[in-house]
């Protein structure tokens, strides 16, 4: 942004029509935020619960596998029969991974697909409180990136303020 202090020459004028330009600028996208934020909110409140519901779904699942090969092996029936089973059960996993890294690109572990399915949730949630309110004209239609991207641009001027007062 120092180009941008050069091409004004530095005059105390351009200075601090910068300054406004600036503060306008902040003033908009925080507007935009605040009324977005408390669908963020609820939208992330939704996603962690979802993600806490699957992962307790994931291990009750490896619970009862490891009850059912424990009974099947002991009770019912030999581990000559079981032992093929265990190796597709474990197996299994494999090519689901190979699967979540072709579509995502990311490393199929338990962090990045819990990310993953969080980012999705809460997309898809915050894109549905969006219609819900969209009667509403202050309400903008906006992605969590966009939100994300608002706020950092917001950050960003702060940033540039406090270089163009130390210009000054």
């Amino acid at each position: 942004m120092s180009a941008d202090l050069v091409r004004l020459h530095l005059t105390k004028r351009g200075i601090n029509e910068r300054r406004r330009a600036l503060l306008d600028r902040q003033q908009a996208l925080l507007a935009r935020v605040r009324t977005l934020d408390d669908l963020v909110v609820q939208a992330e409140a939704k996603a962690a619960r979802h993600v806490l519901c699957a992962t307790l779904a994931v291990f009750g699942t490896l619970v009862a596998q490891t009850c059912v090969l424990f009974y099947w092996v002991f009770d019912k029936f030999d581990w000559n029969l079981v032992e093929p089973m265990t190796y597709f059960l474990g197996y299994t996993p494999v090519w689901l991974g190979v699967v979540y890294y072709f579509k995502t690109g990311n490393e199929f572990t338990y962090d990045n697909l819990r990310d993953s399915l969080f980012q999705r949730v809460a997309s898809k949630e915050f894109a549905r409180l969006q219609r819900a309110k969209q009667h509403q004209p202050s309400v903008a239609i906006a992605t969590l990136g966009e939100v994300a991207a608002w706020k950092a641009e917001a950050a960003s001027i702060v940033e540039e303020l406090a270089r163009i007062e130390v210009a000054a």
